[in-house]
């Protein structure tokens, strides 16, 4: 097996991934561990359950600490843990926040600091409903019109990008 982004003795942590898991997901999970300031290392087996794969990985990571992933479900664990139930397991579904989840949290497994809360993190990073359709709302207006409405909008999205800075971790 090839893992992607290893370099020779470097720690990082392994993510394994079955083959009928699509390339965009290793994105989201690097995004997660990224944030954390951990890097990953990825490769793909031919089959194989998310908890089996992430011991797999945990036994190929410098750093002991494995992720699994396969179509449905998610795993990661430490090498200290290969023969009990992995320690942060998840149904994903392809939902690009769960998989930003799980890098956060083997990364921090790493870092040895507290896990994320899996609602808290979901809830602080989901898109108010309200502020779509204002979006939306001002979208049109900027068709119709000229250079008003595309400051209206400009703002929008600013105050909603510096929202979302207060609820990251550092901001």
């Amino acid at each position: 097996m090839e893992l992607k982004d290893i370099q020779e003795n470097r720690p990082v942590v392994v993510l394994l991934l079955s083959d009928s898991c699509p390339d965009e997901w290793v994105r989201h999970i690097g995004a997660g561990c990224e944030e954390e300031g951990v890097p990953i290392a990825w490769g793909r087996r031919a089959d194989g359950r998310a908890s089996s794969l992430a011991k797999e990985a945990a036994v190929l990571s410098r750093l002991e600490v494995g992720i699994g992933l396969d179509r449905t479900e998610s795993a990661v664990t430490v090498f200290s843990l290969s023969e009990h139930p992995p320690y942060v397991t998840a149904f994903h579904g392809g939902d690009p926040l769960i998989l930003r989840w799980l890098g956060h949290n083997a990364s921090r497994l790493v870092k040895r600091e507290p896990l994320l809360d899996r609602e808290e993190f979901l809830k602080k990073r989901k898109v108010p409903k309200g502020l779509s359709r204002e979006l939306q709302s001002a979208t049109l207006k900027l068709a119709k019109a000229g250079e008003e409405p595309y400051e209206e909008l400009v703002n929008k999205i600013v105050a909603y990008v510096m929202e979302g800075l207060g609820n990251v971790r550092g901001g």
